[in-house]
């Protein structure tokens, strides 16, 4: 019964830190979402998550180097 109460608790507190991080600092907790998401797509489904983090990266030096060469 009392480890029930403090995992509702605790699902509360996560539910309500994510939604003032959606007010206060957006794009700070929606990297974070997506990061802890693409960390749980790797866990569960490596065939598909390795390749999409390799993609991921490859696209973010690609942007950056291309922001290098605009300035």
């Amino acid at each position: 019964m009392a480890f029930a109460l403090v995992a509702a608790v605790a699902k509360m507190v996560i539910v309500a830190l994510v939604i003032g991080g959606l007010i206060f600092r957006t794009k700070e907790t929606i990297g974070l979402l997506l990061l802890g998401g693409l960390f749980t797509l790797m866990s569960k489904h490596p065939a598909i998550g390795i390749p999409l983090v390799i993609g991921l990266l490859v696209i973010g030096f690609m942007a950056k180097k291309a922001e290098e060469t605009a300035e």
